[in-house]
């Protein structure tokens, strides 16, 4: 009986493939900057991609596939960025302090982010809570709440929901980088921290209920 041949993959296919996702991404980001999701069309992709329309379906199924991939990759980087801007600081407020003034300013620095934003905001707060990556950045912040605030348990509801509105803030934060204005990071991250710090502080001082149930 003849063994099946097995081929090792091609580096230059690997190579080309990713290439091609990245040019569709690129074109994808493109249209949906100037349309958004809602209003723009394979069509529109395929052309501002500069590939054929079977290229694209080769890799991608729907407009709504590349959509999500590019918020995948965007929240990849997010998580990293922030994680290692808390790694400097044991101090709470100023690990939120910095991982808010290092988002933004990564998103400030994509090219056509904002509009990008604006076109596609309702779709933006729909699809990052069913992406893996999320529960990622949760879990690293659960992490870093407890390190900054010594005693409580990681598995605690009152730290889920902790990290449950850090995340909350930042996402209603960029989902305003829209316009063409100037934006002074290090004062809205500023206000950010102090937003989550000011809730925590009134519950360990017994202003607030400090039994959460969650059925």
């Amino acid at each position: 009986m003849t063994t099946p041949r097995t081929y090792k993959p091609s580096s230059k296919r690997e190579t080309t493939a990713r290439k091609t996702r990245e040019r569709i991404r690129a074109g994808a980001w493109e249209v949906f900057s100037r349309h958004g999701l809602g209003r723009a069309s394979i069509a529109e992709i395929v052309s501002a991609s500069d590939i054929s329309t079977g290229t694209f379906y080769n890799y991608y199924g729907t407009q709504e596939a590349v959509f999500q991939e590019i918020l995948a990759e965007m929240l990849d980087r997010i998580r990293s960025i922030t994680a290692n801007a808390r790694a400097k600081s044991d101090d709470l407020e100023t690990m939120l302090l910095l991982s808010y003034r290092d988002l933004l300013d990564y998103i400030l620095s994509l090219d056509g982010a904002r509009a990008f934003i604006a076109c596609n905001q309702h779709q933006i707060r729909s699809a990052l809570y069913g992406l893996d990556g999320t529960e990622g950045v949760i879990s690293d912040i659960k992490q870093d709440v407890v390190r900054g605030l010594p005693g409580l348990d990681p598995d605690s509801p009152e730290v889920e929901l902790i990290a449950r509105i850090v995340v909350s803030i930042a996402l209603e934060a960029v989902i305003q980088l829209q316009g063409d204005g100037t934006v002074e990071t290090q004062d809205i991250a500023r206000m950010m921290a102090s937003l989550v710090i000011g809730g925590i502080e009134r519950v360990q001082n017994g202003k607030l209920e400090t039994t959460l149930k969650f059925s």
